[in-house]
């Protein structure tokens, strides 16, 4: 292999997580270009082999071989490495999740999240060669403190698209979800970790207020037992508005469940007060459903235009979301439209090859 050595790291590595599929793309594409490239993290998982991060200083010999840094919470054993590397220093930043959102709930996440964005400027100040961020709206954050834009540009995450889409889903989700075509019933489906930033008790409550056409909520995603009290906010608001028997709460899927989700689904809901990009958006999307979101500011309002391939409302208006989903749940065919245009929007520009093409652009 020709040219600098490439380490790419990040505090854990693992699947399915979003920076997790970032990074094993990413080494698969610097790899296929002719770098030697190879990821190193504080702990991985079996299906996600790694170096450890003793190993990347023998690895990085040469002041053209490349520290490239996944940012999105602070390590201390990585800052170390960014400090003391004589080499060229790539942040690769996902975004850090503002604080505020998880301290009614748990002072540990809180605390992990304040020192990510406090950090985030101590890695910016100690010297960066460049800053590659997730969406637009993320490169904001290393804006704000002083990073000279000439050296940034914004490259979408990596995905697992490709993997939704040729793989066989789950018949017996199929099955529970409903036939293909004249459903009586729509599947409004939500995809992500349930914490506070997602925004699910506004989705609660404008769930509730969707009495027509009948609908379900199926909420996919994993439960961390450090927000237990969270979880039972949740659940009183399911009880207090009486919806228990049209809310599905699965926790994490298999991939080929995740499939048979997404091929039965009408809507994705996402009422996200804050995000770093939404993954879910753009696989849905793929899958031509029609994703109906919150105008939050992240990489979200970047992918749909309002009325074509998907539906937004304000943050602070969950029963608007749902009046406008509702408008279009009764018109199946505006919902086929809406949901081709959807694909249409992101196929062409989020394939592998044209991603695998920008970072070798970057690089040359």
């Amino acid at each position: 292999m020709n040219g600098p050595r490439i380490a790419v790291v990040c505090p854990r590595l693992q699947l399915p997580d979003a920076v997790g599929y970032d990074v094993m793309h990413q080494v698969r594409v610097l790899r296929e270009a002719g770098y030697d490239a190879r990821a190193f993290a504080e702990s991985a998982s079996a299906a996600t082999p790694a170096g450890t991060l003793r190993d990347v200083r023998s690895f990085l010999k040469a002041r053209e071989d490349v520290l490239l840094y996944h940012y999105s919470v602070h390590a201390g054993a990585i800052f170390e490495l960014w400090r003391e590397l004589n080499c060229c220093r790539i942040l690769r930043y996902h975004n850090v999740t503002p604080p505020h959102f998880f301290e009614p709930y748990d002072r540990g996440y809180t605390k992990a999240l304040r020192a990510g964005r406090e950090m985030l400027a101590a890695h910016l100040a100690t010297g960066v060669d460049l800053v590659i961020s997730a969406s637009r709206e993320n490169l904001t954050d290393v804006l704000e403190v002083g990073t000279d834009p000439a050296i940034c540009a914004i490259v979408p995450p990596f995905h697992r698209v490709p993997e939704l889409l040729a793989g066989d889903p789950d018949p017996d989700w199929l099955i529970q979800l409903g036939p293909e075509f004249n459903r009586p019933i729509r599947n409004l489906l939500a995809v992500g970790r349930i914490v506070p930033n997602k925004g699910y008790a506004a989705l609660l409550r404008g769930f509730a207020a969707l009495k027509n056409p009948p609908a379900r909520l199926i909420l996919v995603g994993g439960q961390n037992p450090r927000l237990s009290t969270y979880y039972r906010e949740l659940r009183s608001i399911i009880e207090e508005t009486r919806i228990a028997s049209r809310v599905w709460l699965p926790g994490s899927v298999s991939l080929a469940a995740l499939r048979a989700m997404y091929r039965r689904a009408d809507l994705l809901v996402t009422t996200s007060e804050h995000e770093g990009f939404c993954l879910p958006l753009l696989e849905a999307m793929a899958h031509g459903v029609v994703p109906a979101v919150t105008r939050v500011e992240s990489g979200v309002g970047e992918w749909i235009e309002e009325g074509v391939s998907g539906i937004t409302a304000p943050v602070s208006e969950p029963e608007a979301l749902a009046r406008k989903i509702a408008q279009v749940a009764h018109d199946r065919g505006q919902l086929v439209h809406m949901g081709a245009m959807a694909h249409t929007r992101v196929s062409g520009s989020l394939g592998l090859e044209q991603m695998a093409e920008r970072y070798a652009s970057i690089f040359r």
